[in-house]
């Protein structure tokens, strides 16, 4: 698989749609995913999930790896232009939580939930944007929660506290707790690329196993550089 970046590429040579991920706090050691797209302008923008109610559009950063994605030229400019249409209809950001499920969005691009305390992190993120556009790029049901899920999610309930405004008595915190509690299923920024890449979606964990290690080794490789 080739690997190309912002970094040591001209991220205006994109293919209208593809997959960005990197590694932008190498003292974190945590990937981050987006996608960047080609606005109607012609600009390079990058959509993606950033924290609780940030922005979801931004300007692409050498902190990224983008990849490719196994889509005919039509396909690619629809989920450019869908792209453009979340970036649009959610100025405000949305929800970031563990628990994706009722999540998606609108024909229009609106973030909607089923549930007010369900919302996306940076990799569900992107697998609902495919959902969303009847291209499923995981295989939802064969995901199964593994134990080590629970280190990262409460790691990620304490920043929700800390740099999120999120109160530890609020419904919102407690509906995590619990959901963490029963066991939630973690979905990785490298695994979630490796499948957005891979052809014959949706994917399984054992599907793109080999694809997810080389991604995430070439995300920190490139975290090394810049």
């Amino acid at each position: 698989m080739d690997f190309y970046s912002c970094f040591d590429s001209d991220p205006q040579d994109i293919d209208l749609f593809c997959i960005a991920i990197g590694r932008p706090d190498r003292s974190r050691k945590q990937q981050h995913i987006g996608i960047y797209y080609t606005s109607a302008t012609g600009d390079t923008k990058f959509l993606h999930q950033p924290f609780h109610y940030h922005a979801l559009e931004s300007d692409p950063e050498d902190k990224y790896l983008w990849l490719d994605v196994p889509l005919d030229a039509d396909n690619k400019m629809h989920m450019a232009t869908f792209c453009a249409m979340v970036a649009e209809e959610n100025p405000k950001g949305i929800a970031y939580s563990i628990c994706h499920k009722g999540t998606s969005f609108t024909k229009t691009g609106k973030f909607h939930t089923e549930s007010q305390f369900a919302g996306l992190t940076c990799a569900t993120f992107v697998m609902q944007i495919f959902e969303s556009q009847v291209l499923p790029i995981i295989d939802v049901k064969n995901w199964k929660h593994i134990p080590s899920d629970k280190d990262w999610q409460n790691q990620i309930l304490q920043v929700l506290v800390k740099y999120g405004g999120v109160e530890k008595d609020s419904d919102y915190y407690l509906f995590q707790k619990k959901r963490l509690a029963d066991g939630v299923a973690r979905f990785k920024p490298e695994a979630v690329a490796a499948a957005a890449v891979s052809p014959d979606a949706p994917h399984s964990p054992s599907d793109i196993l080999d694809c997810s290690n080389e991604i995430l080794e070439a995300a920190i490789a490139h975290s090394n550089k810049v």
